[in-house]
């Protein structure tokens, strides 16, 4: 949100109508026009760019972490590869996490990873779970309150990977707006140019994720 007061802000005669809706809401919302932009950390890929016009300036990047037992895993983690003889913790079978797995498994069949799949068990009991050596390895997008769990749990037997991904995260706006959409392109290249967006992102995720470089594959 607040990145969205301060492109409204830096438009200065736009005015925008928030509305908080889930991300499937604001995709019907979008092709039924009944939205005219969305901004909910929306990945590109070519089924949007057919259906939207997706902004050509990233608001934001998703990082990608693994998250491990410093007793199991004593090399540094920093790619997929580097899970393929670990024991990971489950991930969600409708999630990104799995997409990702199982697209990593049929690139490099020579480097598959064990894939157990979940939706029972909560981030907080994952995070336990790899800190008392159930799991030597969890691997989920870094913006969900990790750290603030591992350090209000005292879990000391976690360690934090560098991310292993950083997918650029963009707007998306229906095609007739695609005018509008290049002036928060220009928007959000000034924010990033004079800190804006580092701050907000330091504010909310405890680091700046604009340091990252693009990391898909």
């Amino acid at each position: 949100m607040d990145v969205l007061k301060a492109v409204e802000k830096e438009l200065g005669n736009v005015k925008f109508n928030f509305n908080a809706v889930s991300q499937t809401a604001e995709l019907v919302g979008l092709d039924s026009k009944k939205y005219d932009f969305a901004a909910n950390g929306f990945y590109s890929n070519p089924e949007r760019i057919k259906k939207y016009h997706v902004g050509q300036e990233n608001d934001g990047l998703s990082l990608v972490k693994i998250y491990t037992n410093k007793k199991n895993v004593k090399n540094k983690i920093s790619n997929l590869d580097d899970l393929k003889k670990l024991n990971l913790a489950p991930v969600s079978p409708n999630g990104g996490m799995y997409n990702l797995l199982t697209t990593w498994n049929k690139e490099h069949p020579e480097s598959k990873i064990n894939i157990k799949t979940s939706d029972e068990f909560p981030l907080q009991q994952l995070l336990k779970d790899v800190n008392s050596g159930k799991y030597d390895a969890l691997i989920d997008p870094s913006n969900l309150g990790q750290e603030d769990i591992i350090k209000g749990l005292k879990l000391s037997n976690v360690a934090t990977s560098a991310p292993v991904r950083a997918f650029p995260t963009f707007f998306l706006f229906t095609k007739d707006n695609a005018s509008i959409a290049k002036r928060v392109d220009k928007a959000l290249k000034s924010l990033k140019d004079d800190g804006t967006l580092a701050k907000l992102s330091n504010k909310y995720f405890g680091e700046n994720v604009f340091k990252y470089a693009v990391k898909e594959k």
